[in-house]
């Protein structure tokens, strides 16, 4: 019974942080002990708290392992003070226990991500021994006339991500093994050198964090991704590409039906991501690749708990199926858009 109670208090505080109209009366953040600074002040506003705060469940649900963050937020270190804080908080560690796994990581001052740590790193040791199998490279380069197919030539990609894993693992364990309290954050520049951050085309990272089933990469002015040399690539190359004037196919996944409707008036609320892929890769008419119908099938088993049954820790993950009822993929057709990515 006092189980029961419990989990319907954890409840109860995750739908007043997520409510437009009592967030900011919530004490355990916006009141506490310590001071909300003004650095924080973004926070205060409806949208950019509740859409922050509803990835930071994603995550703890394990629905996703990461994801942009693409609204408005403090700045680096006053954000990641800011999550400290929250993760220091133990009324909010009793009702998501995950919380202890959220993470930042910088990639670029307009490149913000928030992980479970766990989750992704469980996510890239599937990733490593299936050879990245559940995702499509694309090579968008406008040295071709319309986007290709690049996975018969990986390399590249594959120790760019297999890199990238390694420094993840890194600072997991390293932070794990000293008990540090500076375990919020990961700053990707303080490894540029094993990265070449200088050099690498960002989308294939940021593609990778985010689980987009189709990642867009960029050979330059060369034939094969794999054969790239970046420093002698034209960096107007790689900052263009030849999705313009094609085709595309916009994929949204979306939440339906939440246990509040006043939360619907946060812009974007009910996108849990969303990215496109050229109908041109399309090997039969109205055929889809098989990475993005895995893609579907994995996130709407997450979301309703198929992966979870028989884990003798699920209390410890929330039900979002109490916050959101649904799931559910849109796909429309695009055409003549220019994408920046």
């Amino acid at each position: 019974m006092t189980t029961n109670n419990n989990n319907d208090n954890n409840l109860e505080l995750i739908k007043k942080l997520l409510s437009p109209k009592e967030f900011r009366k919530c004490e355990i953040v916006f009141n506490g002990d310590k001071k909300f600074k003004k650095e924080w002040s973004c926070f205060t506003n409806q949208s950019s708290w509740i859409q922050f705060f509803n990835d930071i469940l994603l995550l703890c649900s394990e629905i996703r392992s990461a994801v942009l963050i693409d609204y408005n937020v403090p700045e680096w270190e006053e954000l990641c003070e800011f999550l400290n804080q929250l993760k220091s908080n133990s009324t909010l560690n009793k009702a998501l226990p995950q919380l202890s796994n959220i993470k930042l990581i910088y990639l670029d001052d307009y490149l913000f991500f928030l992980i479970n740590s766990k989750s992704l790193i469980e996510r890239s040791e599937i990733d490593t021994n299936n050879s990245f199998s559940n995702y499509l490279f694309v090579d968008v380069s406008l040295h071709h006339s319309s986007p290709i197919i690049c996975n018969d030539r990986l390399n590249l990609h594959k120790n760019l991500l297999l890199n990238l894993i390694s420094i993840l693992k890194y600072n997991n364990n390293n932070n794990t093994n000293n008990n540090t309290n500076n375990n919020s954050y990961l700053n990707l520049n303080e490894f540029s050198n094993e990265l070449n951050l200088k050099n690498i085309y960002f989308p294939i990272l940021s593609g990778w964090l985010c689980e987009y089933p189709i990642i867009y990469c960029n050979s330059g002015s060369f034939k094969e991704c794999s054969l790239i040399n970046y420093e002698n690539v034209n960096q107007q190359d790689l900052e263009n590409n030849n999705l313009c004037g094609i085709d595309l196919n916009k994929i949204e996944v979306q939440l339906n039906t939440p246990f509040n409707n006043d939360i619907l008036k946060v812009q974007s609320i009910r996108r849990v991501c969303a990215f496109t892929f050229p109908l041109n890769l399309n090997s039969k008419e109205n055929d889809e690749p098989l990475q993005l119908i895995n893609y579907e099938k994995r996130i709407k088993e997450r979301f309703n708990n198929d992966n979870n049954n028989n884990n003798n820790n699920n209390n410890n993950n929330i039900n979002f199926k109490e916050l959101w009822n649904d799931i559910s993929f849109s796909k429309q057709i695009i055409s003549m858009t220019t994408i920046r990515l």
